[in-house]
């Protein structure tokens, strides 16, 4: 996406009545129960409320907005259903960011947060040198219990644990 193309469409959003509109209750997610207890007995189980919310990125030149939106019954309406559009919009502005200015993750953050989500596929150099020390060191003492207390307790390998 080109630069004039993006100030377009932030334009166009600027005259959006949702966005000129969005702003009339700061902070609601303090408010959502305290409102959604006194609707509550006022309305049909099924009646849906709506949480939005909206997010704006302006660098002096450009306007970015995006949008989250999480329609829910009011039976299941509380506070913690506005952080799903919050959510929403984040993700949804990281991504236009990365793809308006060509922005990628930080190659080891990337890195550190596949590995905590999916497990890391190749063990570390440490982890293969623990193992190995285990297996050639360590005791399997009754009830499937391994003893490392040769190298782990009284004799600590200072370069193992290192790294």
């Amino acid at each position: 996406m080109s630069g004039p193309i993006n100030r377009a469409a932030a334009a166009s959003r600027i005259s959006n009545p949702k966005v000129l509109s969005g702003y009339k209750i700061n902070d609601i997610g303090m408010h959502v129960d305290y409102l959604t207890e006194a609707l509550r007995p006022l309305s049909e189980p099924t009646r849906v409320t709506r949480f939005t919310s909206c997010l704006c990125f302006y660098d002096g030149e450009m306007e970015i907005f995006e949008y989250g939106v999480c329609d829910v019954d009011m039976h299941f309406s509380n506070s913690m259903r506005t952080l799903i559009p919050l959510a929403q919009a984040m993700n949804l502005m990281v991504e236009t960011l990365k793809f308006t200015f060509g922005l990628e993750y930080q190659k080891f953050l990337k890195t550190r947060m596949n590995d905590a989500i999916y497990g890391s596929a190749t063990p570390g150099r440490a982890s293969v040198k623990l193992r190995d020390r285990v297996l050639k060191d360590g005791r399997v003492l009754p009830n499937d219990i391994i003893d490392v207390s040769k190298f782990m307790d009284s004799q600590v390998d200072v370069d193992l644990m290192d790294e």
